[in-house]
């Protein structure tokens, strides 16, 4: 029963326009894709305090980015010569009490990144779920 061979066929992702882009490395850590001045990854880099994760990326690769390996929601930034970087940390969608370990300090939630066509101009913006529930675009989502 299944669609095809590879994941973008299996989800679909053709019929949603959703554009796939591949890992090109052994393990599914360290990866991540350059988008203009932001790295989006799964970096091989977590934790227990959020916003600890992305400070430490945020000095390693100098550049903006973030962070999709831990599970907590941080944010960090800081001015170098040439303006202001920041580094978030992603967040989670997936049950909070898993049975295979102890959750540290996990929040659910994602970030939305706003981005001006044909300028560097981005604002990341983190949605926060809490008790089942979050704001986006002003409205309450229960």
């Amino acid at each position: 029963g299944l669609k095809g061979i590879s994941f973008r066929e299996q989800a679909g992702l053709d019929e949603f326009g959703i554009e796939f882009i591949d890992c090109k490395a052994d393990k599914f850590i360290d990866t991540y894709w350059r988008y203009e001045n932001v790295l989006f990854g799964h970096f091989n880099k977590v934790c227990s305090k959020s916003g600890q994760a992305a400070s430490y990326l945020l000095d390693a690769y100098g550049m903006s980015l973030i962070q999709a390996h831990v599970h907590s929601m941080g944010f960090v930034n800081k001015t170098i010569e040439t303006g202001a970087i920041e580094a978030w940390e992603g967040g989670c969608l997936c049950d909070l009490n898993p049975h295979y370990c102890r959750p540290k300090n996990w929040m659910q939630g994602w970030h939305v990144v706003h981005h001006e066509v044909g300028g560097s101009f981005f604002h990341v913006e983190p949605v926060m779920i809490v008790g089942h529930k979050y704001r986006y675009g002003g409205i309450l989502v229960v």
